[in-house]
């Protein structure tokens, strides 16, 4: 057994690394890691420092990977949302302040005893004055 697993793990360091592209031989690796799973299980049970660092290895570029993934699709997100921007509904019965057929509407949602909220209708005001 201890000739096989020396073999076997040549063999599947060999094909991990890409030294071959048989088909076959690969068929028959996957084939040998399914009736004998305990070989890789050895494997690692012999080099836990070498499998721990590996993962971490493998889990640092994944979680590298979903982040620049994340960040790709939140600039996707935001450059949508520029090209086609949210359109309130305003109604006869809501408070306009301003001129209606401005190109810029500002539609305020607010809580009155929502301190934030106080800050944010300042800000409105200063805008107001302004322009």
């Amino acid at each position: 057994m201890n000739k096989q697993r020396i073999s076997f793990l040549t063999i599947l360091i060999i094909s991990l690394i890409g030294c071959t592209s048989d088909l076959q031989f690969k068929t028959r690796l996957v084939k040998t890691l399914e009736e004998n799973p305990q070989i890789v299980f050895d494997a690692i049970k012999n080099n836990p420092e070498k499998f721990m660092q590996t993962v971490k290895v493998a889990a640092n570029k994944a979680q590298g990977n979903m982040a620049k993934n994340a960040q790709v699709a939140q600039q996707k997100e935001i450059e949508e949302a520029i090209k086609s921007p949210l359109q309130p509904s305003i109604t006869s019965k809501e408070i306009i302040k301003g001129n209606k057929n401005s190109p810029i509407t500002i539609v305020e949602y607010s809580d009155f005893q929502c301190p934030f909220c106080k800050r944010g209708k300042e800000s409105i005001n200063q805008l107001m004055k302004k322009y």
